[in-house]
Order: structure tokens, then sequence, then C-alpha cells
């Protein structure tokens, strides 16, 4: 068997909605991160919400674009008072926040090839039955697809 003299993760992609199962998960990102002297790309899809004629017809431009900006700000403080305050010393890390009107899977996976990331790692929510046949599993479908090792966690509460 041969021995890789290179850290086995250089670059270590965490993904998070914002959610608790996401705060829960992020040490174990962190943690491998500084274990292997990786790099670490905190990322987060915004959900662009579909565009119907009837909404436009009320929602001029500016508020459309003050909206975005609103959202991104509010990701952006989330992000830090999450996970970057957490970071102690460690600074080899990014932060991209992605829009998509597609899945989150998607622009995710774009990423990380983009990126050439050697490890994801996201939490799951645990959904089962009818919740995951109607909300499906962003979780699953980057696990199926992803060209790189993925690391899920499920929060225990």
């Amino acid at each position: 068997m041969e021995v890789k003299e290179d850290p086995m993760f250089k670059k270590i992609m965490f993904c998070t909605d914002l959610s608790k199962n996401s705060d829960d998960t992020f040490p174990y990102a962190l943690d491998l991160a500084k274990k292997y002297q990786g790099h670490l790309i905190i990322v987060h899809v915004i959900e662009q919400p579909p565009q119907s004629g009837f909404v436009d017809l009320y929602v001029t431009e500016d508020i459309r674009e003050r909206i975005k900006k609103e959202r991104q700000e509010y990701v952006k403080n989330e992000i830090e008072s999450r996970y970057i305050s957490k970071m102690g010393n460690f600074t080899d890390y990014e932060v991209v926040s992605l829009e998509s009107s597609e899945a989150p899977y998607y622009p995710i996976l774009d990423l990380a090839k983009k990126k050439d990331v050697d490890l994801i790692v996201l939490g799951t929510h645990g959904r089962t039955g009818i919740e995951k046949a109607i909300f499906g599993s962003v979780a699953e479908r980057i696990c199926r697809r992803a060209a790189c090792p993925v690391l899920t966690i499920r929060s225990v509460n």
C-alpha cells in the first residue's frame, strides 16, 4: 500500500443551511481542517424565490435588489456568529455564498468540482417518509453525485 506524504484533506467544504444540524456539524469540519492543515470552505446557498409575473407587478427592481442585499447581509452575519467566531486562531478559510434558483445541491456540487475539494462535510436532517419524498434530501443527493468523499453528520437532537 502506498503511503501518502500529503495531507489527505487539503480542501474541506463545509455546507450550511444555517440550521441547528449545521451548527452541530461545523466542529467536525473545523477539526478535520485543523488536523490536516487544510483549507476550509464554508458554503451557504441562498435559494432564490421563483419569479412570477404576478409578483413582478407589485415588487419593483429596487425592492428586489434591497431584499437581496438584506438577505446577503443576514447570511454574512449568521456565518460570522455561528462559525467564524468559533474558529479561534484558525485562519485558512473562505466563505462562499451562492445564489441559486435550483435545488441547493447543484451549486454545491459545481463549486466542489471547481475548487477541487477533497471532502464535503454537511449535516443531515433525518427526514423520512412523506417529508423526504416531498422535500428530498440535499445530503443524499450530494452523497450520490459528489466526485469526492462526503462526511454526513446527523445531529443527536
